[in-house]
C-alpha cells in the first residue's frame, strides 16, 4: 500500500469510528506513523481527505455504473432494482478497494457530515445526483412507453419522487439498527414502485 492509500485508509477508519469532528489532523498523522511533512505532501486538511475518500468509494463509480446499468438486459423494474443495489451496496464497493470492514450506515452518516461541511463535496454530490436522477427519469420514461408505469405524471416528477423516497429512507436509516436498515430502505422503495404501476 502506498503512502497516499495508507493515509486514506487511516483517515477513513478514524472518521468512521470516532466521527469526522472528533479526529484531529495531528491524531491522523500520529496514526499513520508519518512525519507531518510526508502527510501534508498528500493532504492539507481533513476536508480534503474526506473529499478524496468519498470520490474513491462513491463518486468514481457513478459514470461506470450508469454505463453498466444501460447495458443491463431486463425490464424497467429490474433496472431500477439494479440502481437501488448500487446505492445500498456501499459495503461491497469499499471491501473491493480496502481491507476495512465498513457498514453502509456508518458510511452514509459520514457522507452526510461531509456534505454539511464541505462545499466541493456538495458540488460533486449534486453532479452525481443529477446523473443518477437523469438515468432514473430515462428508465421511468421507458416504463411509460411500454405501459408498465403510469403516465399521469411526468417521468421527471416520478424520478424526483423516487429520489425523495430513497433519500428520506436513508436519513431514517441512520437512526435504525444496522440489521433492519437495508430491509427498511428496500421495503419503502418497493412500496413506491407499486404506486407507480398503472
Amino acid at each position: 500500500m502506498d503512502t497516499k492509500e495508507r493515509i486514506l485508509d487511516t483517515a477513513f477508519q478514524g472518521f468512521l469510528e470516532e466521527g469526522f469532528e472528533k479526529v484531529s489532523l495531528n491524531e491522523l498523522i500520529k496514526r499513520t506513523g508519518l512525519t507531518k511533512g510526508a502527510f501534508y505532501y498528500h493532504f492539507k486538511s481533513k476536508e480534503e481527505l474526506l473529499r478524496e475518500i468519498m470520490h474513491k468509494y462513491f463518486h468514481a463509480y457513478i459514470n461506470d455504473d450508469i454505463n453498466r446499468f444501460k447495458s443491463f438486459r431486463g425490464n424497467v423494474f429490474d433496472k431500477i432494482e439494479l440502481v437501488l443495489d448500487f446505492i445500498t451496496d456501499i459495503k461491497q464497493r469499499i471491501t473491493s478497494l480496502s481491507t476495512l470492514q465498513i457498514d453502509a450506515k456508518s458510511f452514509f452518516v459520514l457522507y452526510q457530515e461531509g456534505l454539511k461541511r464541505d462545499k466541493k463535496l456538495r458540488e460533486h454530490h449534486l453532479i452525481s445526483q443529477e446523473k443518477i436522477l437523469t438515468y432514473i427519469a430515462s428508465l421511468i420514461e421507458e416504463g411509460q412507453q411500454e405501459g408498465s408505469i403510469r403516465r399521469d405524471l411526468s417521468a421527471a416528477a416520478i424520478a424526483k419522487l423516487l429520489n425523495s423516497c430513497i433519500k428520506g429512507s436513508m436519513i431514517i436509516w441512520t437512526f435504525m439498527e444496522a440489521k433492519y436498515a437495508e430491509e427498511y430502505f428496500k421495503d419503502n422503495v418497493k412500496a413506491f414502485l407499486q404506486l407507480i404501476r398503472p
